[in-house]
């Protein structure tokens, strides 16, 4: 078919790559870190990767059931909350929604721009139309609800509701009594199902392989400092060496906003792009912390929320909106065998005194007194912190936001990143994203790379 170019070797990225080769054509992969991965180190959830888009790659991998959320604060680990009569009554309604959430999830967003067939509305349309007049409208009216209000209506106590509703706002900004941010949980436990065997590091190990096999090549420690675009089409790109290499096609999954505003020259995109581009919202609510430990935590629980309730969590988010210092950040843990992926919500980028080496510290030591209650004497080791500066810093992620734009209701389905984007093609001939800031969101779905390169 021809060349192809692909931005980031993080798990979109090498996706869209073996999508390519399978299409017929010839693919490098471009990382600028010393391997592949990309933010795939930064995450530890794999119960949102659908099943589809591993049978669509031919990946060698196993599943299994995801454990349970637990909740914890300092009176210790609370006991599983999944078969309270509340919380089953709420999934069952959660299952209402979650086909129709799953099939949007597996295809291009529908087009809803004026210069778009008809025809192109019609397949969403069918699979609106199966929800039934009723559960239609009940989608219409949980959605712009805040995710406290909504559990409330089904009467889940409120310290069980903090741990159904924390790890959906890792891509959001917003807490529990924040608008909309019913539709983010009702999205993340939709697509929630079983995980991958051996997690994250499994998952990445047999992209690497199937990439390999489907004959593209990945270049590392090469950093794309810009994308060559003559005549409005994309003709390769540059490296920071300053070589040049040349391409029919760039698939870019480094985010919409490092593309277009960084990689692509605002003399190359049509009038008014770049202010589109400029607004979509990408503000990391998130810290990321790796601790080593010599002995399990939390009574061995492999994921848990360290949140007395719905209000500590809102109180996390309020210390990220109003960009101070994190007062009370609240955990999203997931523990492996001998260390454990900590998410710190409620840490915002743009503090208004920024970040420092004191300010980073003292984070560490929060967490660590968040920890320490759970374990054994000593059970803490060494613990590493990524502030969202550093994540913007180190991976380039704008605002430091793990998936490269905020879930919102403005932000999702035709909207993500912007209806002008939302198909994954740009206003450059050649051009595509396939980055996490594209559609669907609601977690590592890992099927973003593999959309966008169905459209090349």
């Amino acid at each position: 078919m021809g060349t192809a170019l692909v931005i980031g070797g993080g798990p979109n990225g090498l996706a869209a790559a073996i999508t390519m080769a399978a299409q017929g054509h010839q693919v490098t992969v471009l990382e600028a870190r010393s391997a592949v991965g990309g933010r795939a180190e930064l995450l530890a959830d794999t119960s949102t990767v659908q099943p589809w888009t591993v049978k669509s790659l031919g990946l060698k991998l196993e599943w299994s059931d995801t454990p349970e959320w637990r909740g914890a604060d300092e009176g210790g680990v609370r006991p599983s909350a999944a078969e309270l009569p509340a919380v089953l009554a709420w999934r069952k309604e959660v299952d209402r929604f979650a086909g129709l959430i799953r099939s949007l999830s597996a295809a291009a967003p529908p087009n809803i721009r004026s210069d778009a067939s008809l025809l192109s509305l019609v397949g969403p349309a069918l699979q609106a139309l199966k929800l039934g007049r009723a559960d239609g409208l009940e989608l219409a009216r949980v959605g712009p609800l805040c995710a406290q209000d909504w559990l409330d209506e089904w009467e889940i106590p409120r310290n069980v509701q903090s741990t159904l509703i924390a790890p959906a706002l890792l891509g959001t900004w917003m807490g529990p009594q924040s608008p909309t941010s019913a539709l983010a949980v009702l999205f993340y436990t939709a697509l929630s199902g079983q995980s991958v065997v051996g997690g994250m590091p499994a998952l990445l190990e047999a992209l690497v392989d199937r990439a390999e096999a489907a004959g593209v090549a990945v270049r590392t420690e090469s950093t794309v400092t810009a994308i060559r675009v003559k005549d409005q089409r994309a003709i390769g790109v540059e490296l920071s060496d300053g070589s040049q290499l040349d391409a029919e096609v760039v698939l870019s999954t480094v985010g919409p906003k490092a593309t277009l505003m960084r990689l692509v020259s605002a003399r190359s995109l049509p009038v008014g792009e770049a202010e589109t581009v400029q607004h979509v919202r990408t503000r990391g609510v998130v810290a990321v912390c790796t601790v080593q430990l010599t002995a399990p935590l939390f009574g061995g629980a492999e994921r848990v929320v360290v949140a007395k309730d719905n209000v500590a969590l809102e109180r996390a988010f309020d210390d990220a909106k109003h960009r101070r210092a994190p007062r009370s950040p609240c955990l999203v843990v997931h523990q492996r065998a001998a260390d454990a992926v900590v998410h710190v919500f409620g840490v915002a980028r743009d503090r208004d005194d920024g970040w420092s080496e004191a300010g980073a510290e003292h984070l560490r030591s929060q967490v660590c007194a968040l920890l320490q209650p759970h374990g054994d004497e000593g059970a803490v080791g060494a613990l590493s912190l990524l502030t969202p500066a550093d994540l913007e810093a180190e991976f380039g992620l704008d605002g430091g936001h793990l998936f490269h734009g905020e879930f919102a209701i403005d932000q999702f389905l035709s909207f993500r990143p912007h209806p002008k984007l939302a198909g994954y093609r740009t206003a450059i001939d050649g051009l595509f994203l396939g980055g996490a800031g594209m559609h669907p969101s609601g977690g590592f779905t890992l099927a973003q790379g593999i959309l966008a390169a169905r459209q090349v």
